[in-house]
């Protein structure tokens, strides 16, 4: 209840900040959203006309369901006797390929300079709106290293996750079907269930330990845009630290905002409950078709609620990074250290600088004593 009520108030000081002020916020993520969706177009419009006319892999997996008369069987036959086709995958890299490219290279850089922009508005500071754009001064090495340091580690998280268990299936499958088949005998259905079982246990517990890495490396972009002496790759462990213990008031922060999107949640149901018990509930095609229409038109304009929603969930995402800083500094979580590079002694420089030192000092007490002499 104590972080309701905190998060509330924060709420009202950046709703006070954004006071006759919200254009130029909305203006500046408008500019750092411009390279992803600029890529994400290209991206499209490279992909839609390569798309091979072979069918999708979803769309075969599909068929093969509809086609069995037993899901049993069909996932029998789609783990020892079904080929997928590829092409229309395949088809798609390009395209896959532009859009990852700019939003690691652009997108990503653009992100740290665009929560420097929010922190110096939240801090009363006089920031222009073509200031998400400073990442491409003399800071985009370093920028640009963080981030793709946090991907890495994003990346190696989803590996776990995901790849693994897809992995342990594929091998487990292959050894209990060719290698262990006849020694396994009758019992090669059980072993075959408990890879399963194991394989969507370790989906399961992994996929929770990947949503929270992603929460702790969330504040990494804010780290390293406000601490600009601090190394990049030491912004992911001050990003770690702050988040530790806090993921569930970042969560529920984030969930304070769904209520702006209520008619788009429960148009979208809607629309899933027509399209598969549409024909069980005796409507003309008619009447379908205008309801639908009208659902996409609900869901059309709720989505300019983006206009107010966006600064206002920037601003407030930010502004946390500055309460749990203080928080965090106050209960002696993290230490002055975690936000600026240790200073550490250069030993080979020391004994020049001293020689230096040692002659400056003379030559200072040379000048004093002649012209002590001079006085007399």
């Amino acid at each position: 209840m104590f972080f309701v009520s905190e998060r509330a108030a924060m709420k009202r000081r950046v709703r006070g900040l954004l006071h006759r002020k919200w254009v130029p916020p909305l203006g500046a993520l408008a500019l750092a959203w411009l390279p992803t969706l600029g890529a994400f177009a290209l991206a499209l419009a490279l992909i839609i006309p390569s798309r091979s006319a072979a069918p999708s892999i979803f769309a075969q997996i599909s068929n093969l369901f509809e086609q069995a008369q037993d899901p049993g069987l069909a996932i029998i036959t789609l783990v020892y006797g079904f080929e997928l086709d590829f092409a229309q995958l395949i088809s798609m890299l390009p395209g896959l390929a532009v859009f990852a490219g700019i939003y690691l290279f652009v997108g990503m850089p653009v992100s740290v300079s665009a929560s420097g922009y929010f922190l110096g508005f939240l801090r009363g500071k006089a920031v222009k709106a073509w200031e998400v754009f400073l990442c491409f001064s003399g800071r985009y090495p370093r920028y640009l290293g963080g981030m793709l340091y946090m991907l890495l580690w994003v990346v190696l998280w989803a590996l776990a996750a995901f790849a693994m268990p897809i992995a342990l299936y594929s091998a487990g499958v292959y050894l209990t079907a060719h290698v262990f088949g006849e020694l396994l005998g009758a019992y090669q259905l059980w072993v075959f269930g408990g890879l399963i079982a194991f394989c969507v246990l370790w989906f399961v517990i992994f996929t929770l330990l990947f949503a929270g890495r992603l929460l702790a490396y969330s504040l990494t972009p804010v780290c390293i845009s406000a601490q600009p002496r601090l190394p990049a790759y030491r912004a992911v462990r001050l990003s770690r630290k702050l988040m530790r213990g806090c993921k569930w008031r970042l969560i529920g922060q984030y969930a304070s905002f769904v209520g702006y999107y209520v008619p788009t949640i429960i148009a979208g149901v809607l629309l899933l409950v027509m399209r598969y018990a549409g024909p069980r509930l005796a409507l003309t095609e008619i009447l379908r078709q205008s309801l639908r229409l009208l659902l996409w038109i609900i869901i059309g304009i709720n989505q300019l609620v983006i206009v107010y929603v966006a600064p206002y969930m920037a601003a407030c995402f930010r502004a946390f990074y500055i309460e749990r800083k203080r928080e965090a500094l106050m209960d002696e979580e993290v230490t002055p250290d975690d936000f600026a590079p240790k200073q550490r002694a250069d030993y080979r420089l020391e004994k020049p600088r001293q020689k230096k030192n040692r002659r400056k000092d003379s030559r200072a007490a040379d000048a004093e004593g002649k012209m002590k002499d001079a006085e007399r």
